[in-house]
């Protein structure tokens, strides 16, 4: 600024005068002005120029059309930051069945009401914990899990949908083919760093005798979502010991930490049936 130095909120010149900042009003006078969004009237406080002199550049919105610019702001940067990553059309496991998800056309019933409940207040928290939906076969745990992953997307936050199932057919794919193998290790890696991950049917495929690389591969998932503390929705047909027989004790663990469980029951009425 030349010859002029800031102190906080005044600045000196170089004759050593001090001069009130751009923030500081005029006091308790007040101006009036309409608003050129609404059209309300609203009043402001006039701000002075370091020289003592007013500002030309005085609020053209009220306080109410301001804070809405301002979400409207913020909203397209989100979209635009959300576009630029590289979880924008990404792939996923979701299918066209769970593509059309919503919370609006949820069927809710009885078996299934508090669970939709605890999604819905899931969706509105602030600082999102883990999401663990449990129910039989054929409950409706994935439909409600694409319900919340579209919900996300629709707000502009990234997402990304791993089959567990399809995941470990992919790895042993990957023992003799090595395009597979890499592949497994892009959607691993993924998972590991997506904002929000959906984790469905977990524990669906049982590993057999040979654990360790079952346990390996949710564990190295699981333990960087859980270093970094990003939330995690899983679907499962397992309870915390199943689970763990399943995916290791390390895995269920992390996942059950300040998580949020959300149980369904099976329905009085398969969704699936057979066709007349």
């Amino acid at each position: 600024m030349g010859d002029m130095e800031w102190i906080g909120d005044v600045v000196k010149t170089a004759s050593g005068e001090l001069f009130e900042g751009a923030d500081q009003s005029t006091g308790g006078e007040l101006d009036s002005d309409v608003c050129c969004q609404c059209g309300d009237s609203f009043e402001y406080k006039p701000v002075l120029w370091w020289d003592g002199t007013r500002s030309p550049y005085q609020p053209s919105l009220c306080a109410r059309c301001t804070e809405e610019a301002e979400k409207a702001r913020a909203f397209e940067e989100k979209r635009q930051h959300y576009e630029m990553s590289s979880f924008y059309r990404l792939r996923d496991d979701r299918g066209s069945r769970l593509g059309q998800a919503s919370l609006a056309a949820f069927e809710q019933g009885a078996h299934n009401a508090a669970a939709l409940k605890a999604a819905t207040a899931w969706l509105a928290e602030e600082r999102k914990p883990n999401l663990i939906i449990v129910g039989p076969i054929g409950s409706g745990k994935s439909y409600l899990a694409a319900c919340l992953y579209n919900a996300l997307h629709a707000h502009w936050e990234p997402a990304y949908w791993l089959n567990a199932g399809s995941l470990m057919a992919q790895i042993r794919r990957g023992f003799s083919d090595r395009d597979a193998a890499a592949e497994a290790g892009e959607r691993m890696e993924l998972a590991e760093r997506a904002p929000y991950l959906v984790l469905d049917d977990l524990g669906k495929v049982h590993p057999g005798k040979d654990v360790s690389w079952v346990e390996e591969t949710f564990y190295s998932i699981v333990e960087a979502r859980y270093r970094n503390e990003l939330p995690t929705i899983v679907t499962t047909e397992w309870k915390s010991a199943a689970l763990a027989e399943r995916v290791g004790m390390s895995v269920v663990s992390r996942l059950e930490d300040g998580a949020w469980v959300a149980g369904i029951k099976k329905p009085a009425e398969a969704y699936r049936k057979t066709a007349a």
